[in-house]
């Protein structure tokens, strides 16, 4: 490649290159820290890069940027870039939306790293000091801990109803129709009863992604103040919600092919019911669609404030008003016939829709427009109640 000397830099020794700069980017592994020319390095500001072994023994005991810092005590050590990807870097792949995050017992030294971070194209995000150097050194190894309540709770209900299905429809016959206990049958279990699984198991996650929300309400009513510490398994869920409406998205989706693969198994006869339970399913599956795409860090970014809460609010909320009436439509005659028949175990249905119509209800219940006003007017009062008590 064609080199002009006048725009490229002089090339020096290490120890030239050591000397001559206030800033050093030390990108060799922390095994190799001891070993370094530590005289030289002294009074200056060292950025450490480096990422700690795989090892668990390592992880638990060791602080790559704490130990460092106590080998250079009059240099400013600032833990940063180790959580950035190489091949991020090169496709220059989300580099707005990125943040990187950095450490260190120095301010000034802490402010020149952020002002790096932010000419190279992401977003600083300070952790405090250098003692917190481990837990930016474990971002590299973390492996979908937002997803790990979500998918629990995911295979939870999943079996649940799996199992219920199977007792009442396979193993008791007896509870529907009187009759023998008979095997159950390898197809059905196959198609049949694996997407009806997974509908039940995508409303119940829908409606999960919305009754905090409604819980929250009731709880900031209750205390008379809209700013008030919540719960932590409340704080929980709400941080958990996007990643249940993502497989809720999936099991829906996989639910509408299963749906086609056996409807094209078996001929019914439709009337306006299995017309409705078809449209009402489709625009649950279409808005919840809609929300997967927009809650997307590319997408969500091109969107205002004002568009996306539109989207997210009353897009889910009608995502779930549709999903509601695609079970009712489709199960029309096990909610209105023997309504007072005694059964051991109820009916999935009644159990799937438990959850989401009670979420309806209380949200039906925060629309009202004096319950609305009282929620305002109770946290107006604490606002100006604080803000009197507050020294000028």
């Amino acid at each position: 490649s064609l080199r002009v000397p006048s725009e490229c830099g002089s090339v020096v020794s290490v120890t030239e290159g050591l000397t001559d700069s206030d800033v050093l980017v030390l990108a060799v592994p922390a095994g190799a820290h001891p070993n370094l020319p530590l005289e030289i390095m002294k009074n200056k500001i060292i950025i450490d890069v480096s990422n700690r072994p795989s090892s668990e023994s390592f992880h638990q005991h060791n602080n790559i940027g704490e130990s460092l810092q106590a080998l250079l005590p009059n240099s400013h050590v600032v833990k940063a870039f180790n959580t950035l990807s190489a091949y991020a870097l090169f496709r220059g792949i989300q580099q707005g939306t990125t943040a990187v995050p950095y450490c260190g017992n120095d301010d000034v030294a802490k402010c020149e790293v952020a002002r790096m971070i932010r000419r190279l194209g992401f977003t600083s995000e300070d952790h405090g000091s250098i003692e917190q150097a481990k837990q930016i050194e474990n971002i590299p190894f973390s492996f979908f801990t937002k997803w790990r309540l979500p998918v629990i709770i995911a295979i939870t209900i999943l079996t649940f109803f799996w199992i219920l299905m199977f007792v009442r429809k396979r193993l008791c016959p007896l509870v529907d129709s009187g009759g023998d206990w008979t095997a159950t049958s390898p197809e059905k279990l196959i198609l049949q009863q694996t997407q009806h699984t997974l509908a039940l198991t995508a409303l119940t996650l829908l409606t999960l992604c919305y009754t905090p929300g409604v819980l929250v309400s009731y709880i900031q009513l209750h205390r008379g103040s809209r700013f008030c510490r919540l719960p932590n398994w409340m704080e929980n869920w709400l941080k958990s919600r996007k990643e249940l409406g993502v497989i809720a998205l999936m099991t829906a989706a996989v639910h509408a092919v299963g749906a086609i693969a056996d409807a094209a198994t078996e001929h019914k006869d439709g009337d306006w019911r299995i017309y409705s339970y078809f449209i009402c399913g489709i625009y649950s599956l279409g808005l919840m669609l809609v929300l997967g795409i927009t809650s997307l860090p590319s997408v969500g970014a091109a969107m205002s404030w004002r568009e996306f809460s539109f989207v997210q609010r009353y897009g889910g909320w009608w995502a779930l008003v549709f999903a509601i009436m695609h079970v009712i439509f489709y199960k029309w005659d096990h909610l209105t016939m023997n309504l007072f028949k005694f059964v051991v175990i109820p009916h999935q249905i009644h159990l799937v829709l438990t959850l989401p119509l009670l979420t309806l209800l209380l949200k039906l219940l925060l629309l009202l427009l004096w319950l609305r006003n009282k929620c305002l007017k109770h946290g107006a009062n604490v606002e100006e109640s604080v803000a009197k008590d507050l020294p000028v």
